[in-house]
């Protein structure tokens, strides 16, 4: 009866130690996939970033728009998808909750319902559009993550993923609002950089044109091999056209002597239309190359083109530092939402929302 008993007992150990194994696999793996979709996120925020820069540089000096139209519009984007964000994660978080469920339901429509304004270029803003919604999505993909990890958490009682496993939920708040203060203050200081960027890359842009202008009044060489280039392309242009016209009456025509006497002349333009392929693409080449010279031996575009880096070197180094802070707070973050009830949480979720729009 005893041996059996201690063969019960020894078996009942060892199955509670093979189910703590695989639960602790299954939350290291978790874990990693927070980590992963937080690095994605951080990612997508930059790539963001890049393409506003890329769109408004060009916005404000080819068709003049100003600095309020462009925020206009990519508040209209984030207020569009941080709703569509909030709409899929309280679907996945509170699901029950039918008065919430109508209340962002509703609050998405209205986003979807404001229309582009008729000022912006349709065609830039398409790009800045697609890197917000993909932003938006690697947010709920974090968060969806870390949704399953705290689910994790309160079916295996297991604590927090950081050092605030012992601390009260005021203590767990306190170092969260700490990491918030500091990314409030590089995003602050993120804006300032920006509006540098910008600046500096439109003012690049503008000595460009005026030494480009310049050098085609000053440079007869430079107007020669512009010449050769554009008589080039003109030849290997007439050659296509009769090339088409040659083949189209081949097509056409019932004599077979002059089909043969068509096919051989297509056949001769097509060999001259490869041998201007050739020269023209050397040609080019050769005139871009000489004018990329003539242009970075400008002291005067030298020195706006310094400018120009800089101000884009200390925005992305800030922009590089903003999302380490980010990260750090999105940890600490899922520490406090440990401790929350559902709608707690969304609470919290809703004021990073607000805040998102507010930093604009």
């Amino acid at each position: 009866m005893k041996a059996c008993f201690m063969q019960a007992l020894v078996l009942t150990i060892y199955i509670l130690g093979v189910q703590n194994l695989v639960t602790a696999d299954i939350t290291s793996e978790v874990l990693k996939n927070i980590y992963f979709k937080l690095k994605e996120y951080t990612e997508k925020i930059k790539m963001l970033e890049r393409r506003k820069i890329e769109i408004q540089e060009l916005g404000s000096y080819e068709t003049q728009n100003d600095e309020k139209q462009f925020r206009d519009e990519i508040i209209r984007l984030e207020r569009l998808y941080g709703a569509k964000w909030i709409l899929d994660l309280f679907k996945s978080i509170s699901p029950n909750d039918r008065h919430l469920l109508q209340t962002y339901s509703e609050n998405y429509k209205r986003a979807s319902e404001i229309k582009r304004s008729s000022d912006v270029d349709d065609y830039y803003f398409s790009f800045v559009e697609k890197a917000v919604e993909t932003k938006w999505n690697a947010r709920l993909n974090f968060d969806l993550a870390t949704d399953k990890y705290l689910s994790m958490l309160a079916s295996t009682k297991k604590s927090s993923l950081t050092a605030n496993n012992r601390k009260s939920l005021s203590e767990r708040k306190m170092s969260l609002q700490q990491l918030e203060k500091e990314y409030k203050q590089s995003k602050s200081r993120i804006r300032t950089l920006y509006s540098d960027v910008i600046r500096s890359a439109v003012t690049y842009r503008i000595v460009y044109e005026s030494v480009e202008k310049n050098l085609w009044k000053s440079n007869p060489k430079l107007r020669d091999m512009k010449k050769e280039v554009d008589e080039m392309r003109e030849i290997y242009e007439d050659y296509n056209w009769d090339l088409t016209e040659t083949e189209k009456k081949a097509r056409n025509t019932s004599d077979s002597y002059k089909r043969v006497t068509l096919e051989r002349q297509a056949e001769y333009f097509k060999n001259e239309i490869n041998i201007y392929t050739k020269k023209l693409e050397n040609s080019q080449k050769n005139f871009n190359g000489f004018l990329e010279n003539l242009l970075s031996a400008s002291p005067e575009l030298k020195a706006e083109n310094k400018k120009n880096r800089d101000a884009l070197s200390k925005y992305f180094n800030e922009l590089n530092d903003q999302n380490k802070i980010l990260s750090n707070m999105e940890i600490k973050r899922i520490d406090v939402l440990e401790l929350l009830s559902s709608k707690e949480r969304i609470r919290m979720y809703e004021s990073i929302l607000q805040e998102e729009l507010n930093s604009i």
